[in-house]
């Protein structure tokens, strides 16, 4: 029965994406004007993209704690390292391509506002899903929970102050001290991931 259910659902959806596909295709010219449904498909393909790397995610973080859970490695420990990391290396090459690219001050408007959206709307939604459900337990009910909030909330308060320094200070003009300031960060992520990975180990 999951056979031809899952048959009739693609058969369905290559018959739809094949229609959608010729309709665009006759519906198009090469006018220099712009197709009047060009702007939605811009948001289709938008769309069509979350939804794709949301299943890629999924099925990556997937694999990652089958790893983990085989190799004996903490889900905590996974999360602070190898999904974080993940998660950001879009931003990271984005922002060394952006930067090498000669726009610098685009590449930290963006390390600003990904992470701004992740916190808040991300958290958000979260924090909401969480406490709506009745049985999923709070993830600050434990006390081992609420060290290792303190511990991340603590060290991200202490990188946007560093941050915000840097940014306000007057050695950001100076070359001697713009090559301090990664040293600097660097460091605050080095003591971040001690302090994560050993108040993680000492509350399993």
């Amino acid at each position: 029965v999951e056979c031809l259910v899952t048959s009739v659902v693609g058969a369905v959806t290559a018959i739809v994406a094949g229609g959608l596909g010729l309709a665009v295709f006759f519906g198009s010219s090469n006018g220099p004007a712009v197709p009047w449904f060009y702007p939605s498909l811009t948001l289709l393909a938008k769309a069509s993209s979350v939804l794709v790397l949301s299943v890629l995610a999924r099925e990556l973080t997937a694999c990652i704690e089958t790893l983990g859970l085989v190799h004996g490695v903490p889900r905590l420990w996974l999360g602070t390292t190898v999904i974080a990391w993940g998660n950001s290396l879009g931003d990271f090459v984005t922002g060394l391509v952006m930067v090498r690219c000669g726009q610098a001050r685009v590449a930290l408007t963006a390390v600003f506002a990904g992470p701004l959206f992740n916190l808040l709307c991300g958290v958000g939604c979260a924090l909401w899903i969480t406490t709506t459900t009745g049985s999923v337990v709070a993830p600050w009910e434990s006390k081992s929970a609420r060290t290792e909030l303190r511990v991340h909330v603590g060290f991200l308060m202490t990188s946007c102050a560093t941050l915000f320094c840097l940014l306000l200070g007057s050695g950001w003009r100076r070359r001697s001290c713009c090559q301090a300031w990664p040293c600097l960060l660097w460091v605050i992520y080095a003591l971040f991931l001690c302090c994560a990975l050993l108040t993680e180990q000492f509350a399993t």
